[in-house]
């Protein structure tokens, strides 16, 4: 592979500090950078972890070890140290790039244009990503893809999010995230500008700067943004993803003026496999949307949903190399649906987070859903407890809109059968949860929920005997 040349003077990056990178100047530094890199030593083919902010260096580096033909693999900045070894190790990479004062470190590139990258630049075909998943429910895996599959995801996400020169999307979402990283792909395809910030400042951000046209958010940070007064005037699109949303939320985020888009998708998938289009009806807003281009989707006899086409993963990636969890070419992606009669994809739930109570299947999701329907509630997880009359009962873990941190406690009793009698009218008696509590202060802040950690502190609560 050549090095880069094609020059724009288009905008391609708005940096933490504000400054604009035309795609020209990004070309220059990511051919410095990858002369840099080069000289250091990295190969075709290898991984490489990089361990930075969502900076414009950090664009850079990875830029410059796909340009080298390396597999980048971002990692999250809340990973602890003592877990970074392990977590290279499980993936297959010997060194990282950051600025923190690790073993196997890689100094980060100087962000400079003098360099013109190696002379005989390797072939970039074995470029690719490892994004490790949120771990929502086990332990994260590295997610394999190929540049290509990064590229088609884009394709199909700008054919129904128009994206294009002079517009402008706000990477909410950290870099190591298949949210936040999907943006700079499709940006890159649509010669659009990504506009970096850090995941909490998305709602400042939308207020400051009346440039931002397209932006990402998981539900806590779209309830911010609505919080925050009206959207932008040259807002174009508000994708929601990550997980379930409080019922009639995307209806009062359209009333309101805000552009959204509900959609369905994964890490194994490089981001979105449905969502719904710009004039969504309320329907659409009520569904996780449609099939996108390059993509296929189907549901088995079990209400499993099945995904493949040219934006799926390799694999997980392994020490050895790559694990293949692919039957007949389709991914089985644990998540439970059903598509309606014009195509929408309405996500149930998902099979390991199944229990049984008493005899009965209990879906923690049915009950989240009903939960986020109640005032004032931004986030739940339901998780099940140990009894010893039905085996497990259901608890609730609640996050309010101005909720206090601090150590776990009962919500107050009122407040208690105030949510009881609400879920009475929605759902069945046996999936009412026996208890429900405070957001835990330590709770892993990843886009979907770290069910694990809710189910050990469900497990370690003393809730005593439930009733049905």
């Amino acid at each position: 592979m050549k090095p880069l040349l094609i020059p724009s003077m288009r905008p391609a990056l708005v940096t933490e500090t504000g400054e604009t990178l035309t795609y020209a100047a990004l070309i220059r530094r990511t051919n410095a950078a990858a002369g840099y890199l080069h000289r250091l030593g990295v190969l075709p083919g290898e991984r490489v972890c990089t361990w930075l902010p969502a900076t414009e260096r950090h664009v850079v580096t990875l830029s410059a070890l796909w340009q080298l033909g390396a597999v980048a693999c971002p990692l999250s900045l809340r990973l602890p140290e003592g877990t970074l070894a392990e977590r290279m190790r499980c993936i297959g990479a010997q060194r990282v790039v950051t600025d923190r004062d690790v073993p196997c470190r890689l100094p980060p590139p100087p962000m400079n244009e003098s360099d013109t990258g190696p002379e005989e630049p390797p072939d970039s075909g074995r470029a690719g990503a490892i994004l490790f998943t949120s771990g929502s429910t086990g332990e994260p895996k590295g997610v394999w893809h190929t540049l290509s599959a990064h590229r088609y995801s884009a394709l199909g996400s700008n054919q129904n999010i128009r994206l294009g020169p002079g517009d402008r999307w706000l990477v909410s979402l950290s870099l190591h995230h298949v949210g936040g990283l999907a943006v700079l792909f499709r940006c890159f395809a649509a010669q659009a500008a990504a506009v970096l910030a850090e995941p909490g400042e998305a709602a400042a951000r939308l207020r400051e700067d009346p440039s931002i046209t397209h932006v990402s958010l998981v539900t806590t940070q779209l309830l911010e943004t609505l919080n925050s007064g009206p959207p932008p005037p040259g807002l174009k699109a508000v994708l929601l993803g990550g997980s379930a949303f409080p019922e009639g939320l995307p209806e009062q985020a359209r009333s309101a003026g805000w552009p959204l888009h509900t959609s369905y998708g994964l890490t194994e998938t490089a981001s979105q496999v449905t969502a719904t289009g710009p004039k969504a009806s309320r329907g659409d807003l009520g569904s996780s949307g449609r099939l996108l281009p390059y993509r296929e989707l189907s549901i088995d006899a079990e209400g499993e949903i099945l995904v493949r086409g040219r934006i799926l993963f390799n694999g997980y990636a392994t020490p050895e190399g790559v694990d293949i969890p692919l039957r007949d070419g389709w991914f089985h992606t644990g998540d439970l649906g059903r598509l309606d009669d014009e195509g929408r994809l309405h996500v149930t739930g998902r099979r390991d987070n199944r229990f049984i109570s008493g005899g009965e299947n209990i879906h923690p999701e049915t009950i989240e859903r009903a939960l986020l329907g109640f005032k004032g509630i931004i986030r739940t997880i339901v998780a099940p407890a140990p009894d010893a009359r039905f085996g497990f009962r259901p608890v609730a873990f609640i996050d309010f809109v101005g909720g206090a941190s601090g150590a776990i406690h009962p919500l107050p009793q009122a407040l208690h059968e105030a949510l009881t009698g609400y879920l009475a009218e929605r759902i069945e008696r046996f999936r009412i949860p026996t208890a429900f509590f405070t957001w835990p202060p330590d709770a892993p802040d990843t886009p979907k929920p770290f069910r694990p950690f809710f189910t050990r502190l469900a497990a370690a609560l003393s809730i005593g005997e439930g009733e049905t």
